[in-house]
């Protein structure tokens, strides 16, 4: 199993929002390239996967 980061506990309500705002752009980042990625070798299964999590 991977560890994708640690959980961020914030003092105040905006900070929190701004670090889960930060977290989740990382995280379509991530799956957009990977989608990509299987485009590109032909693993259309795991591509149509992760575009269900997109």
């Amino acid at each position: 199993m991977e560890q994708f980061g640690t959980v961020k506990i914030r003092e105040m309500v905006p900070e929190q929002l701004k670090s889960d705002l930060k977290q989740e752009k990382s995280m379509i980042k991530l799956l957009t390239e990977s989608i990509q990625h299987c485009t590109k070798v032909g693993d259309f299964t795991t591509r149509g996967m992760l575009e269900a999590m997109a």
